[in-house]
């Protein structure tokens, strides 16, 4: 049932409302003045631009994050999406405002992707306009607006499976080959791992539809593939690198996906896919922030009405069959691990238990939810038939069952009746609307509801006048520029609160926007690494390996293995007292009404020479914990290095040109073992006094070589082998892509 008329002015209003649409709902992105910061955006996204920024101003790649966790894989953290384009934006408006523009240019590319799709599966201008206006205002797109990270992969969806369909069914043409490449890469480079997981499984269900269909265009997608795989070579390197030194290398267990914040609740159910006006915090409302689906009512049931009407359709059963399916897997699956269907996912598709967050499949279910709500209200008249009335009206009469005595609330009676009232509306619209006026009054209906659900959306409550990090707290400011001698940070400050005073109170991650490096960190993927997490054993017996170093501290805080590890200053909130917390510790050095700095006194440097070892071990972490005193003068490391006198550790000279270029003088008097206190992950290479040099893990932690006596220059470099041939196998993916695309046509 696809149109082959020409791009009309029906077709030019239904791509302008979409736009529309897109642009107002995104108006707190880009109003003057304005700044959205969400918690991810204080502690994770913006942080991580930064890196990026820092790196590409001084015309080099962000191979690494030098300031949390000792220094960590930066490029090898997907979600970052240091080599997507569009990120670029920042470098000329800034982490906070570049943020917003590029938020906006997804979800306008969202709402067109969707009336290009929905033209391209024959639904009529009409039903490509509503799907267009309402993907943009539905609760879940919203929602991850404040993700900039998680937008930006499924604002592809649509474009990618229009791309698809067009290297399928233009049969004689490669010029769909080169685009559906380029549209692939962009998508696998766009942001966070689980969304691009998400956007390519609901793309193979779309495929295994359209090999039903037609039967054809085998080869061309098989050279997409190869081509979109070659373009994004060096990001998937990168990715696998860095996910084989991390500590969350296997799949999260039952227990943590099942987690109560990180799925779609059953009692709260249709509070979260109908959403409300009556106000309040939509994050407590639906149960979890990330639970916010609210694609109203009237969506629902006009979509549901067209996942039917497209399946009882020979010419779109083959997609309505495979989206319909994905759409209502993706509602079982948010509920996370409660039911077998999840649990077969779980154990053949690959990639599914890396997912934290099993709610984060309402996107999806939005995105799909508004292509079949253009397709219910292209068969609006349908519904105008007795059995399609009696339907609605048992569906009502379910939903009120579920709703009064089962386990499914509304939150309150005013909400369970605007929900009611609303439903009701649609019946009533089509029993009484003349035939030739329902599918536009039903159209107003959808698009009106959710407009006005919008209005409550995250994005209008997170808000401020100013941008994220542009002014630390006085005490804060006076550590940045003593911290220029060096010295990792760790703040002992509020975990909840404003986002801002988070950023001021160095909450992990956020000591990046004031330049600070830190031992401590916050992520959920690749950058917390194996090596790090067995390190927490040197401050607990007990660690909490999957939060951040601070929740492993307790008070008095381990003075001399924070600074084994590099640990100079500690940042402490008011409401913690020093006496109790850094008793031998030098300060305040700095001080405001907020927070006080105080500097460990048995700092040695960023770069130490030690003059005894014994082998490194499994318990080399414990043992620091247990028994320090004992071994405050030895380093763990895989070398032989004996000492009579003098053995104490000293400070050697430490210079960090780049996260990636590290130069260290040292003057011994007798064989040494020179550490530099970054992680020691593959990639770095070491020369002494110019000749290559072996590295040594020392501590199970950090860099180090060894010397013999005498004044060394000592030179760490991290630039993966992969790097360059990658590279030039990706240039050559585009050029292949881009001379496919401007060919006008070959032979199949």
């Amino acid at each position: 049932m696809q149109y082959q008329r020409p791009f009309s002015v029906t077709w030019r209003l239904a791509y302008l409302v979409a736009s529309a649409g897109a642009i107002l709902s995104t108006r707190a992105f880009w109003w003057p003045g304005n700044h959205v910061i969400s918690y991810d955006g204080a502690t994770y996204s913006g942080p991580n631009t930064e890196v990026s920024l820092r790196a590409i101003r001084d015309w080099r790649i962000p191979f690494l994050n030098e300031f949390i966790f000792g220094t960590v894989p930066h490029l090898g953290n997907h979600a970052v999406a240091v080599l997507y384009p569009p990120r670029l934006v920042t470098l000329i408006f800034g982490s906070s405002f570049g943020h917003g523009l590029i938020v906006v240019g997804h979800v306008v590319l969202l709402g067109l992707g969707m009336v290009a799709l929905a033209k391209r599966l024959g639904v009529s201008p009409l039903g490509g306009a509503v799907s267009g206006a309402i993907v943009v205002l539905v609760g879940s797109t919203q929602t991850k607006t404040v993700q900039f990270e998680q937008i930006q992969p499924i604002a592809w969806l649509p474009v990618l499976l229009l791309a698809l369909h067009a290297c399928v069914t233009e049969s004689r043409r490669w010029r769909p080959v080169g685009v559906l490449a380029i549209v692939a890469t962009a998508t696998l480079l766009s942001g966070h791992p689980q969304l691009i997981l998400e956007v390519v499984i609901v793309a193979a269900a779309f495929t295994c539809g359209l090999a039903l269909k037609y039967r054809t265009g085998v080869v061309r997608l098989v050279v997409a593939a190869v081509l979109a795989g070659a373009m994004a070579l060096p990001q998937l390197l990168a990715t696998v690198n860095a996910q084989r030194t991390a500590s969350l290398d296997e799949g999260r267990s039952f227990d943590d996906l099942g987690n109560g914040m990180y799925v779609l609740q059953v009692r709260k159910a249709a509070q979260a896919l109908f959403g409300t006006v009556t106000g309040g915090d939509p994050a407590a409302f639906s149960g979890a922030f990330e639970a916010i689906g609210w694609f109203g009512v009237v969506a629902l049931m006009i979509g549901l009405f067209g996942v039917g009407s497209s399946i009882s359709n020979p010419r779109s059963r083959w997609w309505g069959l495979s989206l319909g399916t994905v759409m209502l897997l993706g509602v079982v699956w948010s509920l996370g691990p409660r039911t077998p269907l999840f649990t077969v996912a779980y154990r053949i598709l690959p990639g599914f238990d890396l997912g934290r967050v099993s709610v984060r499949w309402l996107a999806i279910v939005g995105i799909l939810l508004s292509l079949f709500v253009g397709v219910g209200i292209d068969s609006a008249k349908r519904l105008q038939g007795r059995p399609a009335r009696r339907a609605l009206l048992a569906v009502i009469a379910v939903g009120l069952i579920a709703i009064g005595f089962g386990p499914i609330t509304a939150g309150s009676r005013p909400v369970g009746l605007i929900w009611l009232v609303t439903a009701l509306g649609v019946l009533i619209a089509v029993t009484v609307v003349n035939p030739r006026h329902v599918r536009q009054v039903l159209g107003a209906l959808v698009v009106i509801e959710l407009a006005v659900l919008s209005v409550s959306a995250i994005p209008n409550r997170i808000t401020m006048g100013s941008a994220v990090g542009a002014s630390p707290s006085p005490a804060i400011g006076e550590l940045m520029s003593m911290a220029t001698d060096g010295g990792y940070v760790v703040a002992l400050t509020p975990d909840a609160g404003p986002h801002d005073e988070l950023v001021r109170g160095l909450r992990p991650n956020s000591n990046t926007w004031f330049g600070l490096r830190s031992l401590d960190g916050y992520d959920g993927g690749v950058q917390v690494t194996q090596a790090w997490t067995e390190m927490l054993s040197a401050f607990s017996a007990t660690p909490a390996f999957d939060l951040p170093l601070r929740n492993s501290i307790s008070a008095p805080v381990p003075t001399e293995q924070l600074a084994r590890f590099g640990v100079r200053w500690m940042v402490l909130s008011g409401d913690r007292a020093p006496t109790e917390w850094v008793p031998d510790w030098y300060g305040p050095i700095a001080a405001d009404d907020s927070y006080t700095v105080w500097e460990n006194p048995y700092w040695l440097g960023d770069s130490v020479a030690w003059f005894a070892t014994q082998p490194s071990y499994a318990e080399a972490a414990n043992t620091l914990r247990t028994d320090y005193q004992q071994v405050s003068a030895t380093a763990f490391a895989d070398v032989e290095l004996s000492c009579i006198a003098q053995c104490a550790p000293q400070k050697a000279e430490f210079s960090r040109l780049t996260a990636e270029h590290i130069v260290i003088t040292a003057d011994v008097d007798k064989p040494a073992l020179i550490s530099a206190l970054v992680q020691a992950l593959e990639g770095w290479t070491a020369t002494v006094d110019g000749q290559p040099s072996e590295i040594v893990e020392v501590d199970g932690l950090y860099l180090g070589v060894k010397v013999p006596e005498g004044t060394h220059i000592i030179e760490f470099r991290y630039q993966p082998a992969w790097w360059w041939p990658s590279v030039i196998v990706a240039l050559a993916g585009l050029v292949i892509s881009i001379s496919l695309i401007s060919r006008r046509q070959l032979a199949s």
